[in-house]
């Protein structure tokens, strides 16, 4: 394990010879330890090494089947490698071995946007909301989707609902800002409403991205 968290700070502060020398030892030490090959995964994933990553997935399954870490990091890998059969499959897995975890259905909601399936997506974070009021990136990301789909009447009940959820300040501010602007987006009034907020809430990096 101290191996694991000594391979997660080097990469973080982007050693990755060393990352990989230390989870090596992490996995060397406990072959039956699946979150090491889930925690070297993760970083793999994160320096684009998508064949690398699904190795690292393999042989955490390979310990336990059912870990929907591993699966979620076989989805992204595959997603990685245009392999959109076996991610969805994989993101798929991940949420049966844990039905009602929101960062199995944000994960294939994402999956699903990037490929076009707007219904899925707005399912899967539809589902994550209504379960969690506290999963603000699905909230943000279900309107997103609708605005973008042009469902504007939906993306603004929503918006009531999380009102009534008391969700964040400062997620109901952007999600606000969205609906009020979906008409003309990044056109100038919005990119005036939008360094206005920046310049009153710097720390708000969503709004700055």
């Amino acid at each position: 394990a101290v191996h694991t968290v000594l391979g997660l700070t080097a990469a973080a502060a982007g050693q990755m010879d060393l990352a990989e020398r230390l989870f090596g030892a992490a996995v060397e030490a406990r072959p039956d330890l699946a979150l090491a090959h889930v925690a070297w995964g993760r970083t793999l994933l994160a320096v684009y090494r998508w064949d690398d990553a699904l190795a690292q997935a393999d042989q955490a399954l390979a310990v336990a089947p059912k870990l929907a870490a591993a699966l979620l990091i076989q989805g992204d890998a595959y997603a990685g490698l245009d392999q959109h059969a076996k991610a969805e499959a994989a993101y798929r897995a991940a949420l049966a071995a844990r039905p009602a975890d929101g960062v199995c259905q944000i994960a294939l909601a994402r999956f699903y946007r990037r490929t076009d399936n707007a219904l899925g997506a707005q399912r899967y974070l539809q589902e994550a909301w209504s379960a969690d009021h506290t999963q603000s990136a699905a909230l943000e990301e279900l309107v997103d989707s609708y605005v973008e789909n042009n469902k504007l009447e939906i993306a603004r009940k929503c918006l009531e609902e999380a009102e009534r959820a008391d969700a964040p300040e400062d997620v109901l501010r952007r999600l606000r800002t969205e609906i009020h602007y979906a008409t003309a987006p990044l056109q100038s009034a919005h990119l005036a409403e939008l360094r206005r907020q920046l310049e009153a809430h710097p720390d708000d990096f969503v709004t700055g991205l």
